[in-house]
């Protein structure tokens, strides 16, 4: 319902701190049932050619949602509940090694084609290692988010309100490409990030003068590392100056 941007906030209540802090201010039920749906999608088959003429990557935004609020008791208690989904899919932005016309490989890339096939091969056949492709490799994205909130009125000066944050993330097949480093797409990894925080606030009025204010909360957050290698990290030099690699990087279970 409302964002506030705070510049070095010293306020009790957001902790001893000299940095910025972004506080959102969410909805709360009312005494009469109201809802919204909402969903958005981007997609590659609805965009034209670029101004080369040639088709953009393959891609989705699709996000998708809902809210909900009413009376659980009117006057009395209430309640909020909301669910945001999104789902992408990214294309590999490149470099790509496989354009190889004119020494393309070597002039934008510092690899060879060749030096990164003998290296695939190499791994794969002599060592019985998978390093993956050395093409495009699409990324993958998954999010949602559900927030709900009760809030009571006890009585004629005191408040309650109880709320839930639930968010859960997934991001998978991105691999770095850069001149001069050349990851094959075994390098690639899955990260999920889960945050969990609850929060109760209860106010309430002590005469005609005084107010009182009581806030209790809890984080969760945990965040995960899978590497789509099973192997540690294996980096070659080739020539003049670029380098392969592949294998679970450094950081990522199992290889810490």
């Amino acid at each position: 319902e409302e964002i506030q941007v705070l510049a070095a906030p010293f306020d009790v209540r957001h902790g001893a701190f000299a940095g910025g802090l972004v506080n959102a201010v969410t909805r709360s039920g009312t005494n009469f049932v109201h809802g919204a749906l909402f969903s958005y999608l981007s997609d590659d088959v609805l965009v034209g050619r670029n101004t080369l003429g040639t088709p953009v990557g393959d891609f989705t935004t699709w996000q998708y949602g809902a809210t909900v609020g009413g009376p659980i008791v009117p006057n009395r208690a209430q309640f909020f509940l909301s669910v945001d989904m999104r789902k992408e899919v990214v294309p590999d932005p490149g470099p790509l090694i496989a354009d190889t016309v004119g020494g393309a490989d070597v002039t934008r890339i510092g690899v060879s084609y060749r030096d990164a096939l003998r290296f695939q091969q190499l791994l794969r056949n002599g060592y019985g290692l998978e390093p993956g492709t050395l093409g495009p490799v699409t990324g993958q994205v998954r999010a949602g988010d559900v927030f709900g909130k009760v809030t009571l009125q006890p009585g004629a000066n005191t408040h309650l309100e109880l709320s839930h944050h639930h968010a859960l993330g997934n991001r998978w097949d991105f691999v770095s490409r850069v001149p001069l480093f050349y990851f094959p797409s075994a390098s690639s990894q899955r990260n999920s990030s889960t945050s969990d925080a609850s929060r109760l606030i209860w106010t309430s009025l002590v005469g005609s003068r005084w107010s009182n204010e009581v806030i209790a909360s809890r984080l969760h957050l945990e965040d995960s590392c899978i590497p789509d290698a099973s192997y540690p990290l294996i980096r070659v030099m080739t020539p003049p100056s670029g380098q392969l690699s592949v294998g679970a990087p450094g950081g990522c279970p199992p290889y810490p």
